[in-house]
């Protein structure tokens, strides 16, 4: 009989949590349900049904956000009414259970305790029934009671004038949450409680964040992607040991380290060689990526790193689709912006100087050559990298890449879509006025020959043509029609703005849950075609001229 089990997550990045899970579920191959009508962004808790302890041990242990997890047996919004759950459960404590050495937490959500608090808490847990000895050290079982007293932020429009809190109230305009600097609670305010077992041996990734600090890298740069965030960039890019991943805007590498942390074997690429060797960033000359792979014992597994702009690899078409993963971070402008290859112009050279050095020699041959570069605009950089990983990817590999967006003017339908690849999470990590999303993508079907009637866009959604720097313009009526990348029209057109998208995905608390989606594009492998002057060359008008 399946048993109800409560996943305890950090109070932070909401947004992530559900898709993080699914991931994992499906990286382990674990049939398990969840249970949304206790679901709430601002409450950190998931209650999911499994068959087996064993499966919930093994669920977690790749989790980055997840703290801990209870065996659930009963709640209620008093003690009176949490004994009664307790009476009523559907399978009987074990009576071993109830006589082993034994210990009680109480933990709070949105609440302290003082360990005076926390003993009142205890000694009105009597009607648990258990006998066994109390043991703070070495205890067999630890008791659990979670305190519920509501979520840590407000909306915005139930806090007034004549609210008694209002003058310590913090309103972000860009938010839409207002966050609550109120007194304690008191200890008997709380809207429910939850009582249950830990699960001591269910062991998190957690501790990962620590191993990857920033602040003990040997090597960062002013970019590098913070280690909570990389690790669940690569959960979400389902990475496994033996896998290929790639990440064509390296910088620093903090993707490969994490993404070889789970074993794969990792390589990146970067326009600007200089982040790579590290002669850039904060720490110089310390020896680059090198430095760090060397710190954390990886050579065996991220490969190597290559200058090179992603619209002109130097790999042979007969290596790919090879490519189990696409994680990465583009540059978008406010600390370091998008270059290619090319003239000021935004031109490609036809060919190089000649110059006379003791005979005719090729500019590109010289030693002392810097090829030239340009202005990418964010619009192209999404158009190729989406392009990029349809070639590349191997069917069921994931692109999972950080998208900027300002907060008031965001609409789903700015995200770009590919024939050959399914959205399965947007998640949001709100930073106020603006955003950074995670989109995770994978590919559903091979690319189609080049001959192919379906190599079509699909068609810009309505809702979306007012958005003239928006990057939901990335194809425009005078855009060639084989171009592969298009607006997804398939989305809800008055969808609501909610912190965690998920594309064509019912999650049913009885259910199964799963992030696939059927393809519903056809497919493409027409080259890219990009106008000389795109629609959305204004991109930074709309997103990025409030912060340089």
């Amino acid at each position: 009989m399946a048993k109800t089990y409560i996943l305890v997550y950090a109070q932070t990045h909401a947004p992530f949590r559900l898709p993080e899970l699914t991931a994992i579920q499906q990286i382990e191959n674990i049939s398990i349900n969840i249970n949304l009508s206790y679901n709430d962004p601002t409450i950190p808790l998931i209650f999911v049904e499994c068959d087996s302890e064993d499966d919930v041990i093994l669920l977690v242990r790749r989790s980055i956000l997840i703290k801990k997890v209870v065996e659930y047996w009963a709640q209620g919004p008093s003690f009176d009414l949490l004994k009664e759950s307790y009476d009523n459960i559907a399978t009987p404590i074990n009576p071993s259970l109830l006589s082993s050495d034994h210990k009680f937490l109480i933990e709070g959500i949105g609440r302290s305790f003082a360990l005076n608090e926390q003993i009142e808490f205890i000694e009105q847990l009597e009607f648990l029934g258990f006998n066994g000895k109390i043991s703070l050290s070495k205890p067999e079982h630890t008791i659990i009671l979670i305190v519920d007293y509501g979520p840590l932020y407000v909306p915005i429009d139930t806090t007034t004038d004549q609210n008694p809190n209002a003058d310590i109230n913090t309103n972000d305009s860009h938010s839409r949450l207002k966050t609550t600097k109120t007194l304690k609670p008191d200890i008997y305010s709380h809207r429910n409680m939850i009582v249950g077992r830990l699960i001591s041996t269910a062991i998190t990734s957690r501790s990962l964040i620590n191993k990857y600090n920033l602040k003990t890298r040997k090597y960062l740069g002013n970019t590098s992607m913070e280690a909570e965030m990389s690790l669940v960039t690569a959960n979400m890019a389902k990475v496994l040991p033996g896998h290929l991943v790639y990440d064509p805007f390296v910088g620093t590498g903090s993707f490969l380290l994490v993404a070889s942390e789970y074993g794969a074997y990792t390589f990146g690429s970067d326009i600007d060689g200089r982040q790579i060797r590290g002669t850039a960033g904060f720490r110089r000359n310390v020896g680059g990526i090198d430095a760090n792979v060397s710190s954390y014992k990886l050579g065996h597994l991220i490969l190597g790193n290559f200058v090179s702009d992603i619209t002109k690899l130097p790999f042979r078409d007969s290596a790919f689709p090879s490519i189990n993963a696409i994680i990465t971070d583009p540059p978008y402008g406010v600390r370091a912006g998008a270059k290619k290859l090319g003239r000021k112009s935004g031109n490609d050279p036809v060919k190089s100087l000649q110059l006379v050095d003791g005979g005719e020699i090729p500019n590109h041959l010289r030693q002392d050559y810097y090829p030239p570069t340009c202005e990418y605009e964010m619009s192209s950089v999404i158009i190729d990298l989406l392009s990029l990983a349809a070639k590349v990817l191997v069917v069921g590999g994931r692109l999972v890449f950080w998208l900027p967006t300002v907060t008031d003017e965001y609409q789903d339908s700015d995200i770009p879509t590919h024939p050959s690849l399914t959205l399965i999470a947007n998640s949001e990590q709100n930073f106020g006025s603006w955003s950074r999303r995670l989109i995770t993508m994978e590919k559903t079907a091979e690319l189609a020959p080049n001959n192919s009637s379906n190599n079509s866009a699909t068609s810009t959604n309505p809702q979306s043509s007012h958005l003239d720097t928006s990057i939901t313009q990335l194809i425009t009526p005078n855009v060639p029609s084989s171009d592969p990348v298009s607006i997804n029209d398939n989305l809800p057109q008055n969808s609501e703005n909610l912190s965690t998208s998920i594309s064509q995905i019912s999650i049913n608390s009885q259910s199964t849950t799963s992030l696939k989606n059927d393809p519903k594009s056809t497919t493409s492998d027409s080259p890219q075609q990009h106008n000389a002057e795109p629609a959305h060359k204004n991109f930074r008008i709309k997103y990025f001229n409030k912060f340089e």
